[in-house]
């Protein structure tokens, strides 16, 4: 997702002025009026070893060490996404989202499910979604399930691996 911060000149997806939170799409172009910034999803090694060289390469610049999620089906396949928060939201990305994840993913509900760091261990809850949420093949419930190294969670069509940190 982006958002502009206020700013004097607005930011451009698409060369679309924004005004709300936006979902990013591999291969957008992002304006902040005069630098243009290309979201890829996925990168290669040579885009990165391009990207590296030009000194164009942006990356999260921390680690917190408590865990990541990798989308290994789905729409957004290859994305890491670090768990950065003690509580996360994940759910359909819409221009009106609220949570922290959004899935490109239409089975995906408006929220589906939430994460929660506690002593130490992740434990995901579903938010009454639609298409329910799996984890190695097990439905959760609001009352949640912990997640171990290597679990494989599924909302909607999107599968994704958790790793701890």
């Amino acid at each position: 997702m982006i958002d502009d911060l206020g700013s004097a000149n607005g930011t451009f997806v698409n060369d679309q002025l924004i005004t709300e939170s936006f979902p990013l799409a591999s291969g957008d172009i992002i304006r902040l009026y005069v630098p243009m910034l290309y979201f890829s999803a996925t990168v290669t090694e040579e885009d990165q070893r391009n990207a590296e060289e030009m000194g164009t390469l942006i990356t999260a610049t921390i680690s917190t060490g408590k865990g990541k999620l990798i989308i290994t089906t789905g729409p957004q396949e290859g994305t890491t996404i670090p768990l950065l928060l003690n509580t996360i939201t994940m759910g359909r990305a819409t221009s009106k989202a609220s949570w922290e994840i959004g899935l490109q993913d239409p089975s995906v509900s408006r929220p589906h499910a939430r994460l929660q760091l506690v002593d130490n261990t992740w434990v995901i809850h579903d938010l009454g979604s639609a298409n329910g949420t799996l984890v190695n093949n097990t439905p959760v419930t609001e009352k949640g399930r912990p997640l171990r190294d290597g679990d494989i969670m599924t909302l909607g069509s999107t599968i994704l691996l958790f790793r701890a940190g």
